[in-house]
């Protein structure tokens, strides 16, 4: 947006003030700049509204509530948090949106994701006032939020689909000589085919049955991912930590994704406006660095479902969108273990009434197992870390 709101002043600008705008405008062209400026620009807003709405969090005293904890053992550990505000996600939402709408240019992509992450946020928001206001309440209901959730997913993943298939309006013969040809639906390289892993020429597709695969698919991640970051989110830092690592690669692979020769020599499918989707990592980067200079420990605010479920929300969003879903599954591999934990959990004590874990999610089974917060959580970062260098291997490793 701010590259539009420059070109007309760079049109009309003054013979001694052109050469300096010139330059200005022209370095906005450069997605990889934008991104940099994103995230930056992220960082400073969470770090100027932070102070600002943790204090009004306080006075409203929007807190966390440890008691909500089903395992006596982990509510004594946490006690001394009952006081942190928690919705943290008040503030880095905002953060992101603003950055986003700023940076990168309204393309489809950027703005569904915006829509998405706001979507979410309201019903974390939701969920996180009703625990507070009903203190015997643990939120919303579980299958009324799993359907309001997948309501939002569905929808999302319906829009991207419909622009995955649509053809573009036609283009001037000079701009349609340089354009990029757009994979049929049943080939390898369209927008709409799961790609696997490790493997440069297995692919399935999924633009069948009128696109019904896909949009469950994307549903799917993006529900799974939503809930899986905010099973993590109960460690100081933890959750914001190991989202850092996740984006960035993320973002990696929007730019491979975003360019159509890189795209072809690493085997991965083009997207038109990967681009963008790559400033909009760059504030989703931005934004938790932001986040984590408040809630590293001691924790001065936690994400909250306002924060966790969005943010969770937009990563799987931005999975889809790049066509890495099943990488997304090593990427976020500690992610993915903390549901796991808790699925496991439940089955396992409704099945035989015994339990695998001290206590899920898995966190606090290291924690019960006498690991203190820090170390559990700096663990859990380095291991997040060491998925995020080797999914990016696996665009060499085909």
């Amino acid at each position: 947006m701010l590259e539009w709101l420059l070109a007309p002043l760079a049109a009309h600008a003054s013979p001694e003030g052109l050469g300096l705008l010139w330059k200005a405008f022209r370095v906005l062209r450069y997605p990889t700049f934008r991104t940099a400026m994103a995230a930056l620009t992220a960082f400073l807003l969470c770090v100027f509204l932070g102070p600002r709405v943790i204090a009004w969090l306080r006075r409203m005293k929007v807190a966390d509530r440890p008691d909500a904890c089903p395992s006596a053992e982990i509510r004594d550990i946490h006690q001394g948090k009952a006081d942190t505000p928690t919705m943290g996600g008040a503030f880095i939402v905002p953060a992101v949106v603003a950055t986003a709408l700023l940076w990168a240019r309204p393309s489809f992509h950027v703005l569904l994701a915006v829509f998405t992450l706001v979507g979410f946020a309201l019903l974390g928001a939701i969920d996180d006032l009703t625990k507070l206001l009903r203190l015997e309440s643990r939120g919303i209901n579980i299958v009324t939020k799993l359907l309001i959730q997948g309501t939002l997913a569905v929808c999302a993943g319906t829009a991207l689909y419909w622009h995955s298939t649509t053809p573009a309006p036609p283009a001037p013969a000079a701009i349609a000589a340089a354009a990029v040809p757009v994979a049929p639906p049943g080939s390898l390289d369209a927008p709409t085919t799961l790609r696997f892993p490790f493997f440069k020429s297995w692919g399935l597709n999924l633009a069948v049955l009128g696109g019904i695969p896909f949009v469950l698919l994307a549903a799917l991640v993006v529900v799974s991912a939503s809930n899986a970051v905010n099973l993590t989110d109960g460690l100081d830092g933890l959750a914001t930590g190991l989202f850092i690592p996740v984006v960035i690669a993320l973002g990696v692979l929007a730019f491979v994704a975003g360019d159509p020769g890189r795209a072809r020599y690493l085997f991965t499918p083009f997207v038109p406006g990967g681009h963008e989707v790559m400033v909009l990592c760059g504030a989703l980067l931005g934004a938790a660095f932001g986040f984590l200079w408040f809630n590293a420990h001691p924790a001065q605010v936690f994400l909250g479902d306002t924060g966790s479920l969005s943010l969770g929300a937009v990563v799987g969003l931005v999975a889809v969108m790049v066509r890495q879903e099943l990488l997304l599954l090593l990427l976020a591999g500690v992610f993915v273990a903390e549901a796991l934990s808790v699925v496991l959990q439940v089955a396992s004590f409704r099945l035989s009434g015994k339990r695998i874990f001290r206590c899920a999610p898995l966190h606090h089974h290291f924690q019960l197992g006498g690991l203190p917060e820090t170390v559990v959580t700096a663990r859990f970062w380095i291991v997040g870390g060491l998925l995020m260098m080797l999914a990016l291997s696996t665009l060499k490793l085909r």
